[in-house]
């Protein structure tokens, strides 16, 4: 979806209400917000509607800002490309005035008295807050299971992971996380900043996808120890890579290691014969990892999507880790 670009927009005082409505009758623009209008979209994929959608409002909005200001939370995350539940209906933007009087229902504003220049970089045109603030906000802001999803994103792109290249990925990534916590530290918020910090120090840019986040999210809340993501194990010759793993810590487990993969619908394709190799792929494949004594769990997109009864003090403590890979 990089080849996405805010629409031209038509307003009413560029236009006329009269010749804007009138296109409006005939199918020839859509209306965004009050004031604004777009021609309609040529996209046929879900997801592309919804995000065309977003990036219209957006333009919209900038339009008739004039205080400095940057899209920031769930808006900065989607258009940073990072994955978030968003309303494409709602833009969320930071702002260096103190939101007051009469407001737009389509925008929520969050006052960053600090914001400057550099705090802001151009995404198709549209100011955005730079992505280690907006990580930070993220991690602040969304719920957990949301926002180590998002974190997660973000040290992908910030530290250049690669889990071919895990060490130096690794490192990258560490320097990263410590520049996070620091700016964190140094924003004088204290508003859930023990739950950012938790989601900043959890999150790693080695899940493979954001189901993958979810997944582990919900490992923790259940109590589990923190897994090691995307696993490289090589078997007779071949690389594999497991989405969680926790390796055996003591003399009793009944495996070496234990794994969750994250079955999708997206990987079997759309036709029966699609569906029927895939199946029959990653069976070929789990048998050739539990045959060097790793216990394969997998989990459908249902379960992952239903979390359980989080424990007391998920994302505000873990004193459990794994075995290093």
């Amino acid at each position: 979806m990089t080849d996405l670009r805010p629409p031209r927009i038509l307003t009413v005082r560029e236009y006329g209400y009269d010749q804007l409505r009138g296109l409006q009758r005939v199918g020839e623009a859509e209306r965004i917000r009050r004031g604004s209008y777009r021609e309609p979209t040529t996209q046929t994929d879900p997801r592309k509607v919804r995000h065309e959608a977003l990036l219209a409002r957006c333009a919209a909005v900038a339009q008739r800002l004039t205080t400095r200001f940057a899209f920031s939370h769930r808006t900065g995350a989607a258009l940073h490309r990072w994955p978030v539940r968003f309303d494409p209906g709602v833009v969320e933007i930071s702002q260096v005035v103190n939101p007051n009087g009469r407001r737009s229902s389509d925008v929520v504003r969050h006052y960053r008295p600090t914001l400057t220049d550099d705090d802001i970089v151009l995404v198709h045109g549209l100011p955005v807050l730079a992505p280690k603030l907006n990580a930070i906000s993220c991690a602040q802001l969304l719920p957990p299971r949301q926002g180590l999803a998002a974190v997660d994103r973000a040290l992908q792109q910030l530290a250049d992971v690669d889990k071919h290249d895990r060490a130096a990925s690794l490192s990258r990534e560490a320097v990263v996380r410590a520049e996070l916590l620091s700016l964190l530290a140094a924003s004088g918020v204290r508003r859930n900043v023990v739950r950012a910090r938790e989601v900043l120090r959890l999150a790693t840019g080695l899940s493979g996808s954001p189901q993958e986040s979810e997944l582990r999210w919900l490992a923790l809340a259940i109590g589990l120890p923190e897994p090691i993501c995307e696993w490289e194990q090589w078997i007779d010759g071949n690389q594999y890579f497991s989405d969680l793993a926790w390796l055996a810590t003591a003399p009793d487990w009944p495996r070496r290691a234990i794994t969750l993969e994250y079955d999708g619908e997206g990987k079997y394709g759309p036709t029966p014969e699609s569906i029927l190799r895939a199946v029959a792929e990653e069976k070929w494949r789990e048998d050739t990892i539990e045959s060097a004594d790793v216990a394969v769990h997998r989990v459908t997109k249902i379960a992952s999507t239903t979390p359980p009864r989080p424990r007391p003090g998920c994302c505000r403590s873990s004193r459990h880790r794994p075995a290093t890979p």
